[in-house]
């Protein structure tokens, strides 16, 4: 297969030389065009690329975009694999390209990544150590409910991805991203279907020694990305980063390293502030600051909420994730069946007029061209698992195979506590009024039901942030429903 590289360029001045020397070592490639994108400066490198005769297209600041550059480039190459790097990067391996991209042109995965080693000690060092590990690995959409936001996880800086998919995706969909087009491609590529390889083999060096101010920048651009891209945000984010900050923090202990240590506090400060800014940019500084406030206080308010429940044995029987996601997030142990997948509205409400039918029958599984509703999960692209239960179809969004599901569904079935359950149901996945009728007839005391919309004879909760959707878009997050609905209060009270 024959490769393009793109290269955006700024103030390279220090790098170019040295970067294109290596780019033209690698060995076992066919490398088809190297394209550098040079943004004015009004540094030397626009001489030195003219002193090596180097080809490149030149751009003002104002024409720059982290993916719309990119996504220029990529439009206009032919070659079978688009890789994509960053002019601080160090290569020292002829190979580096080959291990990168053999596993594309072997058709083992669609997109991959090099592995990154810090230059010198600072803090770098260990978040380059948990990001990019020693051993390489393949990720897919099953890895989504066990790894959430590091699913996708990836790093153009050295990355390489199959043209034909990249475009069969539209690429970064003309969005003008203020950084972070490598995780905005990869979530594509996995909510998908496509496979995403981090090759450990493919090594380059790449670090940073950012300045408190530097930091700042760097990640309230990323909190504008996540604001831009809100849908990411149910992928615990912020356990992602607290995950990284704690490593850090025992690894420089480890080590002695107080350089590291005595900027670890300055250093994580304002990535958190810089991250949170970014996602309110659009708020003035006194309503950010009574946002933070608020957000403090509700996570308070919610440890005492959490504390007052006495006894963790109910089960919730939801049509989604969010039992799951109920147990899971509040370190309890799964009571329910009903974790990493969805029904269709009218096969829940089948489900639990007769719940305890289905559960003594065995899960077959189906093809998405056996279901009753095929036309409707081709639209969605859903390509997980599909089981059925007698005439009953359950969509395993989060499960690797069949046998996964079958053997987590008998295993959490077992710890169902018929005397104390909650039905959960909401207005997603075909439902109609026929469903929040049925559901509201359905004699059982402890009920929640979520919609978009306002139903003065039904008694539902309405998540007022979806009254101009068609239904409600995602409410397996307390988030989602905290200000309208206080679960914890919900639960207290079946307890008395």
């Amino acid at each position: 297969m024959t490769i393009d590289i793109i290269c955006p360029l700024y103030k390279a001045e220090k790098y170019i030389e040295n970067l294109h020397k290596s780019l033209l070592m690698q060995e076992k490639v066919k490398v088809k065009n190297i394209k550098y994108i040079l943004t004015v400066s009004g540094d030397k490198t626009e001489d030195i690329l003219k002193q090596l005769n180097i080809n490149y297209e030149k751009i003002q600041p104002t024409e720059f975009s982290h993916s719309l550059t990119r996504e220029k480039a990529a439009k206009e190459s032919s070659a079978d694999i688009i890789v994509f790097i960053t002019q601080d990067i160090i290569i020292k391996d002829k190979l580096w390209l080959y291990y990168l991209t053999k596993d594309i042109e072997e058709g083992i995965c669609d997109e991959a990544y090099s592995r990154q080693i810090a230059k010198d000690d600072g803090i770098e060092k260990y978040t380059r150590e948990i990001n990019y590990p020693e051993q390489s690995k393949i990720v897919t959409k099953k890895d989504v409910e066990e790894l959430g936001i590091k699913t996708f996880f990836s790093s153009d800086a050295s990355s390489a991805i199959k043209r034909e998919v990249f475009e069969k995706l539209n690429y970064y969909d003309a969005k003008k991203l203020p950084t972070s087009e490598d995780m905005y491609i990869t979530y594509k590529l996995i909510m998908n279907g496509y496979k995403v390889k981090y090759c450990a083999d493919s090594v380059i060096f790449h670090s940073h020694d950012y300045g408190v101010k530097e930091n700042y920048k760097k990640y309230y651009d990323i909190g504008r990305f996540f604001k831009q891209n809100a849908f990411l945000n149910g992928y615990n984010t912020n356990k992602a980063g607290g995950g990284m900050a704690k490593y850090v923090l025992k690894r420089a202990l480890q080590d002695k390293n107080w350089k590291v240590l005595f900027k670890f506090i300055p250093n994580m400060t304002s990535r958190f502030i810089g991250m949170k800014f970014g996602q309110y940019s659009d708020i003035n500084i006194i309503e950010k600051m009574k946002l933070k406030i608020k957000i403090i206080y509700y996570k308070f308010k919610n440890l005492i909420r959490v504390n007052k429940i006495k006894s963790w044995d109910f089960t919730i029987i939801s049509n989604n994730c969010f039992a799951g996601n109920v147990y899971r997030l509040n370190g309890k142990e799964y009571r329910t069946p009903t974790c990493g997948l969805f029904f269709m509205a009218p096969e829940y409400i089948k489900f639990i007029y007769n719940i305890k039918l289905y559960m003594t029958m065995p899960i077959e599984e189906i093809s998405i061209e056996e279901s009753k509703y095929k036309e409707y999960l081709k639209k969605i692209h859903y390509n997980s698992v599909l089981g059925k239960i007698g005439d009953l179809e359950i969509c395993f969004l989060h499960y690797r195979d069949i046998n996964e599901a079958r053997e987590k569904w008998t295993r959490r079935a077992n710890r169902i506590n018929w005397d104390k359950i909650i039905f959960k149901f909401n207005d997603q996945n075909l439902c109609t009024y026929k469903e929040l009728k049925a559901f509201q007839e359905f004699d059982q005391p402890h009920k929640i039901c979520f919609t978009a919309k306002k139903y003065q004879e039904l008694n539902t909760i309405q998540l007022k942030q979806y009254e101009k959707e068609d239904y409600v878009l995602s409410d397996t997050y307390e988030k989602d429903y905290r200000k309208y609905f206080d679960l914890y209060s919900f639960i207290s009270k079946i307890e008395e």
